[in-house]
């Protein structure tokens, strides 16, 4: 069933700097039986899934448009089980299953994704609530939890439980959890439901401290942790069974913001994240049926509601007309905004979008210009949005002519709600070695599209703008013979209601005569750029809903 998206989108809005939707359909069907337990794996550079329900149990390799291919292999288990998991250590798969009377086994899986020969079994003494594996310096745990108590045991590279290394006990039954690992540290998330609590494993398979706890927004049902694009989120399910949300976590193990959140039509008792050719999908049973949907990192990226007293000026003569200065903003990579630290996921965004049929991507081949590709989303029979680009400016892409604009590109902007005081703006400058195609142009507020003059003295705000940005290009490659990658991504804020657009992401790389990344002088190797298409309507009335709109 589809999902009913109630406020995901204005969620986004609000709630976090990369907003993160659950997004078109790859695949649907059903299945022979019902199946409770999904475990993803990679080997021999393919992806698959376990799935185990009952006595029966299959593999399946998961496809790079997100579908199902054929079964690797199936088969009926001499008993049930309730918990599991999969895991690989110097280079062999394994997959760990337990029964509700407490025995275990492991299992190996071989090239192919074939289910090999049993290599360990045995009985816990009690039931375990809880079980997972953590993996520290390369080194992997198996951690369960029965009752309040807790050990820590080794899972060796021959699929064999080995020493235990830590036990305890804790205050609380907790009935869900599961690990998750940021720039190399393992962490695990524990709830009874009612409170949270985050955890660090440290070396030698040993519990860390805690590092933060909370109380639970809702009862949780189910939990499924997953790592997109540097990020760790994870998906939830309340117990209504219907209330889905997103949420991530922050390096440090601490909770970060809710990133998407909605309601489903049906109940969907499994959730699980799978990554293929760099796309994340996650595949949902409800019942004997399933649906495959795509997982995206959406923008406008980063909620940078600012006051708009800092873009638009209180003296009337700077209001918004001809004399209005463009504005200057940048935020540059490894920066000290922690809503935007990082401009590389221009990168990965301009790389969905060239995977994603809900765009158009064209390759250019053409050595007259630098643009290596451009993205757009139809808009009707005529209208055609550009939303992403990518180029490569070498020395003998610098030029000083200027050509006048066709009528087909003044046609072009203008079809895009160009505003009474918008000019006809490059995205690459012609002069950088843009194209003069309509494809390359938008409406542009003055304030970016020109360097301005008032009373004769140039209107310099404290950081660079899109007029400086081209000039620092053009004397780098000018000046170093070296060559500048250069990445846009154009937002529109409401794609769906909206034709002008409404800001610029732009990353800039210095690469030297040797292809290498390279700073120049005070200025980075690499700096992401963020300018705002500021309209008239939105500079006269600094109570515009504009400056609300989901960012």
């Amino acid at each position: 069933m589809l999902l009913l998206f109630l406020y995901a989108i204005t969620a986004i809005a609000h709630v976090g700097c990369i907003g993160v939707t659950i997004s078109n359909e790859t695949e649907n069907g059903s299945y022979s039986e019902k199946y409770e337990i999904f475990f993803e794996f990679k080997m021999d550079g393919k992806t698959y899934f376990f799935a185990l329900g009952g006595f029966y149990w299959f593999i399946k390799e998961l496809l790079k448009d997100g579908t199902l291919g054929p079964y690797t292999d199936k088969g009926k288990f001499a008993y049930t089980y309730n918990k599991g998991f999969a895991y690989n250590i110097q280079g062999k798969q394994y997959v760990y299953a337990i029964t509700e009377t407490n025995y275990w086994f492991i299992q190996e899986i071989l090239t192919g994704g074939r289910l090999g020969k049993e290599t360990s079994k045995g009985r816990w003494d009690s039931t375990p609530n809880l079980i997972f594996p953590v993996n520290v310096n390369r080194e992997y745990f198996v951690l369960t939890v029965s009752s309040q108590n807790w050990y820590m045991k080794q899972l060796t590279s021959a699929g064999t439980v080995g020493k235990q290394t830590d036990k305890g006990k804790w205050i609380k039954y907790y009935t869900l959890g599961f690990p998750f690992s940021i720039q190399g540290r393992q962490f695990i998330y524990l709830t009874d439901t009612a409170r949270w609590s985050t955890r660090e494993v440290i070396s030698g398979g040993k519990m860390g401290k805690e590092i933060v706890n909370g109380q639970c927004r809702k009862k949780p049902l189910l939990y499924y942790p997953f790592f997109m694009r540097g990020k760790q989120y994870y998906y939830g399910l309340n117990q209504s069974k219907k209330d889905w949300f997103i949420q991530e976590f922050k390096p440090s193990g601490k909770m970060g913001s809710v990133h998407a959140l909605g309601l489903w039509e049906d109940y969907y008792h499994v959730a699980l994240p799978f990554t293929t050719d760099g796309v994340q999908f996650m595949h949902f049973l409800n019942d004997k049926n399933y649906i495959t949907r795509k997982v995206k990192q959406t923008p406008p990226f980063c909620p940078i509601l600012v006051n708009p007293q800092s873009y638009c000026s209180e003296e009337p003569k700077l209001k918004c007309g001809p004399l209005y200065p463009r504005v200057e903003r940048v935020l540059n990579y490894g920066g000290s905004s922690e809503a935007c630290t990082d401009f590389n996921f221009i990168n990965d965004y301009i790389a969905d979008i060239m995977k994603d049929d809900y765009y158009v991507t064209v390759k250019v081949n053409d050595p007259k210009t630098a643009l290596k590709s451009y993205s757009q989303l139809k808009k009707g029979a005529t209208i055609d949005l550009t939303v992403a680009m990518n180029a490569e400016i070498y020395q003998k892409h610098l030029t000083s002519e200027k050509s006048a604009d066709s009528q087909a590109v003044r046609d072009h902007v203008r079809k895009l709600e160009q505003d009474e005081n918008d000019e006809i703006g490059h995205l690459l400058a012609p002069s950088l070695g843009g194209t003069l195609q309509a494809y390359n142009f938008v409406p542009q507020s003055p304030m970016i599209n020109r360097k301005l003059l008032v009373a004769g003295n140039s209107i310099r705000a404290p950081q660079r703008g899109w007029f400086d940005v081209e000039r620092l290009i053009r004397n780098y490659v000018a000046e170093t013979g070296g060559h500048v990658g250069w990445h846009l991504v154009i937002s529109y804020g409401n794609l769906a209601n909206s034709l002008r657009p409404t800001e610029f992401w732009l990353l800039v790389k210095f690469y030297d005569a040797d292809g290498k990344l390279t700073n120049w002088g005070a200025n980075k190797a690499i700096t992401g750029y963020h300018f705002r298409n500021v309209p008239t309507e939105a500079c006269e009335n600094l109570n515009s809903t504009w400056w609300n709109i989901p960012y």
